[in-house]
């Protein structure tokens, strides 16, 4: 997930297709993200990945950075964890 222009809105690459969406960052770590799109190829194997990926974004509603870690979370308690890619 790449957030360096969040002004801009955000991108995710799925390893087949690019995710793109709107993200606001509110106050008390809660996140908005919306008005996702992607690039529309199809890749054996990844998609499922993509989907699960673009059905939870919209719902979550909280984030938490911890270390080298962006964890998204929404309502129901479930959780979405990214890894800093300059992380070693």
């Amino acid at each position: 997930m790449d957030l360096k222009r969040i002004e801009k809105g955000g991108t995710s690459k799925m390893g087949c297709n690019t995710i793109f969406f709107d993200v606001k960052p509110k106050k008390n770590k809660k996140i908005v993200f919306s008005g996702l799109g992607s690039t529309m190829m199809y890749c054996d194997g990844n998609m499922i990945l993509e989907q699960e990926f673009s059905a939870f974004l919209p719902s979550v509603n909280q984030y938490q950075i911890n270390e080298h870690f962006l964890i998204l979370k929404n309502s129901k308690g479930e959780t979405m964890k990214f890894i800093a890619e300059d992380w070693d």
